[in-house]
């Protein structure tokens, strides 16, 4: 990212703190391209802290929003660690300053059913997330976007009446061929959302298992940012300005 110069400046987790020896190296980005740009960069308190980056995004000086980007641990491997990442995450969303952006890699759900409360978790603590009845106050921009567009969520029902809403990974040992929506943007209740992208055959094609793309707008913004989420999803908005992702 940092090299391609489309995103400009570009922080990474491991700029801010290092994964302790031992640890696998996983890291989030967030960046931002002129006018806009990032202030109080900084981990979240969670379990694997080097996995997430918050930070200000600023235009002309002045706070837009809070923006973050979270991967949240593997179950198979952190086990408890996942739930207690979970939980953390949670307390720091019922409690951060809106409007506020979140792009997370979750790792979750098992199921991603198009009727949410047959959704179902491979750990419960992913209930703090994704649940309607999680503790805060942030929604997911896709769900936001269906229920706006109910044409279109009967064409994903149609086509997968079990789910996923949409496929941003792909799950399974050698064959790869259980389709899964792990990758999300959540965004507080004053972000409208205008557009919602899904390019997962172009993201394996070019390298990566992970695509997405958004487009809504952050209130009192006279020019609106793009926002990208993590590493299978691209947020666009109004305007043409990438600002955070991961």
């Amino acid at each position: 990212m940092r090299t391609a110069g489309a995103i400009d400046p570009v922080v990474f987790s491991a700029d801010v703190a290092p994964a302790p020896t031992g640890r696998r190296p996983l890291f989030c980005s967030l960046g931002a391209s002129a006018p806009f740009a990032l202030a109080d960069v900084r981990q979240l308190p969670l379990p694997v802290p080097e996995r997430s980056l918050a930070a200000e995004l600023l235009l002309h000086g002045r706070r837009i929003c809070t923006v973050a980007s979270v991967h949240i641990p593997f179950g198979v491997t952190w086990k408890d660690g996942k739930d207690e990442t979970f939980r953390a995450l949670a307390a720091w969303l019922g409690q951060v300053a809106e409007p506020s952006v979140l792009g997370i890699d979750a790792n979750s759900p098992a199921i991603d059913h198009p009727d949410l409360a047959r959704t179902e978790w491979w750990r419960p603590a992913e209930a703090l997330l994704h649940s309607p009845d999680a503790p805060h106050r942030l929604q997911n921009s896709f769900r936001c976007f269906l229920a706006d567009h109910p044409a279109e969520l009967d064409r994903i029902t149609k086509e997968r009446p079990d789910g996923p809403l949409a496929i941003t990974h792909l799950t399974g040992m050698k064959r790869r061929d259980n389709p899964r929506r792990y990758d999300f943007i959540y965004v507080s209740p004053q972000v409208t959302v205008h557009e919602v992208r899904h390019h997962h055959e172009e993201a394996v094609a070019a390298g990566s298992d992970l695509s997405y793309g958004r487009v809504c707008d952050v209130p009192h913004v006279g020019q609106s940012p793009s926002v990208t989420a993590p590493r299978d999803s691209r947020a666009r908005r109004s305007a043409s300005n990438p600002v955070a992702g991961a």
